[in-house]
């Protein structure tokens, strides 16, 4: 307010001393500058980054067909650089059919002595089944459904241009009457370019308890008894976790392709009172080539085994485009097949067929 009155005043005594200047020469018209309506000045350090997401679907199964529009995605991140060793990030959350969250609040403070070590603790996600595809791929793979885990954690982490190592503790959402806590480990190996513009990343990662990540709402309930959709009486029951292994591999050839291949699996049956109950596990592989500057291709290949198999199939493959109009906004369509396990009684639920358009503006 006090700029804008100041400015009308400086206006005014212009044209007034214009008015009363008998013999003054006519001045030159300044350049007019446009200026934005509303103007932010961040603090220094300080960055804001958005995701805005909205997508229309077609999927069948069997007899069954439904269309959707949706908007999947409202994305906040708020990053802070407070000083050299300090720096602190916080990620606000929407997605269809979710509440608005925190979805990741943490700080990363650099320790002195060792270059590239570093405490990081808060709400944050686990180094675990989470790889970077880099693919135009609208849906998630298999793994990033089976194994991603956000908790309130804290941890050691250490990084360079070829190599970097993570450990992490974490209460976990299991409710055992434990109060042991779970572990999640990471191991990344970058080799630079081994040949001209040729470049290969791995990722080897562990899970203390392969529960803790898509499946431990089943688990509890399971732990606790109740009843089941049917209204069945289900006894509580005692749970052995299963640790799980975390590997991805991925081969760039500047301007050419990208393939990135990942598989998530338990060590070991999960077990209720002593009775096996799966040994989770899930693949992904994507094939990517940027086809122009604008234009990315894009195949999948993956699969689960003993995860929810009624949501998540055993094979499925499916490709997708996506066109860059510019370094904000994007159009990606997929087309995504599924086929599933067998059903208890033998019967194999119908193939599922999916295509997704998307639409996805950063700021």
């Amino acid at each position: 307010m006090n700029k804008f009155l100041a400015t009308a005043a400086a206006l005014c005594a212009c044209t007034t001393g214009a008015a009363f200047a008998d013999e003054a020469p006519a001045a030159e018209p300044a350049e007019k500058v446009d200026a934005p309506l509303v103007q932010i000045n961040l603090p220094q350090g300080l960055t804001l980054e958005g995701l805005l997401e909205l997508s229309g679907s077609w999927t069948k199964q069997g007899d069954e067909k439904e269309t959707d529009l949706n908007m999947d995605t409202v994305e906040l991140d708020f990053g802070w650089d407070v000083s050299e060793e300090l720096k602190v990030n916080v990620n606000l959350l929407w997605e269809e059919g979710e509440d608005f969250c925190v979805d990741e609040a943490a700080f990363e403070y650099a320790l002195p002595g060792v270059e590239g070590l570093a405490v990081r603790g808060g709400w944050l996600y686990m180094p675990f089944g989470v790889f970077d595809f880099g693919s135009p791929m609208v849906s998630d793979p298999l793994t990033l459904e089976l194994a991603e885990i956000n908790d309130a954690a804290i941890g050691l982490q250490y990084g360079d241009d070829f190599f970097g190592a993570s450990v992490y503790a974490f209460k976990g959402d299991i409710d055992d009457d434990s109060d042991d806590m779970q572990f999640a480990a990471a191991v990344d190996l970058k080799s630079g370019d081994l040949l001209d513009g040729v470049a290969l990343a791995f990722h080897f990662g562990f899970l203390s308890d392969i529960g803790e990540a898509a499946m431990d709402d089943d688990i509890n309930d399971r732990i606790k008894g109740g009843t089941d959709e049917d209204g069945n009486e289900i006894a509580p029951a005692d749970y052995d976790a299963a640790c799980a292994f975390d590997v991805a591999v991925a081969l760039e050839i500047e301007d050419c392709c990208t393939l990135a291949a990942e598989y998530v699996f338990a060590a070991d049956d999960m077990e209720f009172d002593g009775e096996a109950a799966g040994k989770p596990q899930a693949w992904a592989v994507d094939f990517v080539v940027p086809a122009t500057e604008r234009l990315t291709l894009a195949l999948r290949y993956g699969g689960s085994k003993e995860f929810n198999p009624e949501e998540f199939p055993e094979m499925q493959w499916g490709a997708a485009a996506e066109y860059a109009f510019d370094d904000n906004v994007a159009l990606a369509l997929e087309y995504m097949y599924g086929r599933y396990e067998k059903a208890d009684d033998g019967v194999r639920p119908d193939d599922s067929h999916a295509v997704t358009a998307k639409i996805a503006v950063s700021f």
